[in-house]
């Protein structure tokens, strides 16, 4: 957990999604949601902590899955999917078809 505080004055913590090789702390977050001013407060915490840890910070944006692939990974029990993706992976399949 790393500790920071926010802009408002308010003491918080912060846990990144992923460590690497106990070397290279990874945070996940879409386009949109790294210019969030809260991802940011966040981002500068980290990047901190991995400063003084002589670690690295990355902020990844997550990969989406194509049609094809997620039929692919679901056929080969590699990703399991809930209720409402289950049904949307149904569609798919009869679209494949």
């Amino acid at each position: 957990m790393i500790k920071y505080i926010d802009t408002e004055g308010v003491s918080r913590t912060y846990t990144a999604d992923f460590l690497v090789n106990e070397k290279i702390l990874v945070e996940v977050k879409t386009r949109n949601h790294q210019q969030d001013p809260k991802v940011q407060e966040k981002a500068r915490a980290a990047k901190a902590f991995c400063t003084e840890k002589g670690w690295k910070y990355l902020m990844l944006e997550p990969k989406g899955f194509t049609r094809s692939e997620v039929i692919s990974l679901r056929k080969n029990k590699v990703i399991s999917l809930t209720r409402k993706n289950e049904e949307k992976y149904q569609k798919y399949i009869q679209e494949e078809a």
